[in-house]
């Protein structure tokens, strides 16, 4: 396998994964088609690795799906520093993706997009006013696996998109459990079927979690 050189690009996500903290430069840098094919490498080695340990028989990874979500928590990384006349450039940076969302996409763009929330968080904490802010929060609510955490939640949880695939289900109520994220918890639609699916390991697993009312 080709030894991957060294760009700015795979360095800031290398180390986001590796580290959970942000490389952020000084100045707006564009990726070039190098760059690109060699975070796809990147990332579908890591693709590769993290199905090791799925629940399911591993999915086909999505280049595409991947490439795309890397570049806007780039971009939006990059943004948190570098506040010059950028908002003409936005719609540029951050494409929606209109592909289907599937279990491939879904697991593909989750190598990067988990730490979307984070750097939303971030941003907010600057300037709650600043657009990107809105860019970030549409692209949450659509991605709402990767929008999982324990101090996120997005503001209209779309579980039936998740509970009528019984794999996206499996997925979805592990990422909650593992996240703990009580937040998502304890949606009404949600909670009565993850209480259900610990069963009787569920104090064990997760005692912070409780049915909610009239929902037993």
């Amino acid at each position: 396998m080709p030894k991957l050189k060294p760009n700015f690009f795979l360095d800031s996500i290398s180390h986001l994964r590796t580290h959970g903290h942000l490389i952020i430069s000084d100045d707006l840098l564009k990726t070039t088609r190098t760059e690109d094919d060699e975070i796809v490498l990147y990332l579908e080695q890591e693709f590769e690795k993290e199905c090791l340990t799925l629940p399911i028989e591993a999915p086909q990874f999505s280049a595409k799906a991947a490439l795309w979500a890397a570049k806007i928590v780039y971009y939006a990384s990059l943004l948190l520093l570098h506040r010059k006349d950028t908002k003409k450039e936005l719609e540029v940076l951050f494409p929606n993706f209109n592909e289907p969302q599937n279990v491939s996409t879904i697991l593909s763009v989750d190598l990067t997009l988990r730490y979307l929330p984070q750097i939303y968080m971030e941003l907010e904490s600057i300037d709650h006013q600043d657009p990107l802010l809105d860019i970030i929060k549409t692209l949450l609510e659509i991605w709402q696996y990767s929008s999982i955490r324990s101090n996120f939640k997005v503001d209209e949880i779309n579980a039936s998109h998740y509970l009528k695939s019984p794999v996206l289900k499996q997925l979805f109520l592990d990422r909650i459990v593992n996240k703990k994220a009580l937040n998502w918890a304890q949606d009404e639609t949600i909670n009565p079927i993850l209480v259900q699916y610990l069963g009787f390991y569920k104090n064990d697993i997760w005692k912070a979690l409780q049915p909610i009312k009239n929902n037993t």
